[in-house]
């Protein structure tokens, strides 16, 4: 039972470990259609 209990809280730990990893690459998607979108012709 606790293995069980200590597996979960580090299940929860690296997804939100690889949810900020993945909101990051997103971000610097955003920003870089944003500045093709301001300078096209760059």
């Amino acid at each position: 039972m606790i293995t069980t209990i200590a597996e979960l809280q580090g299940n929860i730990a690296s997804a939100f470990g690889l949810l900020g990893a993945a909101i990051g690459v997103g971000l610097i998607g955003l920003k870089a259609a944003e500045a093709v979108g301001r300078n096209p012709g760059a």
